[in-house]
């Protein structure tokens, strides 16, 4: 099933993955409505704000249902990464806290 947020037609369903995949792993997230589209912010145990997700008419990917994430698990050397899916970016997260070196951005 494909959810469009009510405000536009932004194919959401990879955020939300994100947002599941997230909880199941222990952290601890929010999901906001932004832009015609949703974000996720992704929280520490001090409820600190570690990282984002987006998914909007005006985010890298979002006309494709695809995922922008600023700081966290960005790849490269900008603190902003477009084009992912969920799964991409679990992975990340999977592989940096299994020990193995990765760059892990915090904002």
């Amino acid at each position: 099933m494909k959810y469009v947020h009510p405000e536009g037609s932004i194919n959401l369903n990879e955020l939300f993955k994100l947002a599941a995949g997230l909880h199941a792993r222990g952290k601890k997230v929010e999901v906001r409505s932004l832009h015609g589209g949703a974000q996720v912010l992704v929280y520490n145990d001090e409820n600190e704000r570690e990282w984002d997700a987006v998914c909007h008419s005006f985010s890298y990917g979002g006309d494709k249902g695809l995922i922008e994430i600023m700081g966290g698990p960005v790849e490269g050397y900008d603190d902003v990464e477009g084009y992912l899916t969920a799964d991409e970016i679990l992975a990340r997260i999977d592989r940096e806290e299994s020990g193995d070196s990765f760059r892990f951005v915090r904002p």
